[in-house]
C-alpha cells in the first residue's frame, strides 16, 4: 500500500469560505472534489500539497443542473 503524504485537510460548508481559503492558502491547496485522481498521484508523488480544500460539504457544489439559458 502507497501511503498519502502528509496533508491538512478543511472542509468549508460555503462557497464564500471555500474560495476564501483557496486564496488564503494559494499553491500550497488543492481542490478535492471527487478525488480519485488526485489522492492516486500524491500516493505516486505527483503532488504534495500542504492542504486540501474538501467540496463535499459544500451545498452549492452540489451537482450540475441546466439552466435557462443553456
Amino acid at each position: 500500500m502507497m501511503p498519502l503524504p502528509p496533508f491538512e485537510l478543511h472542509s468549508p460548508s460555503t462557497l464564500p469560505e471555500a474560495l476564501e481559503l483557496k486564496e488564503k492558502l494559494g499553491a500550497e491547496a488543492k481542490i478535492l472534489a471527487g478525488g480519485t485522481d488526485l489522492l492516486v498521484s500524491m500516493k505516486h508523488g505527483l503532488f504534495k500539497p500542504g492542504h486540501l480544500l474538501w467540496l463535499g460539504r459544500v451545498g452549492d457544489m452540489a451537482g450540475i443542473s441546466l439552466t435557462g439559458d443553456g
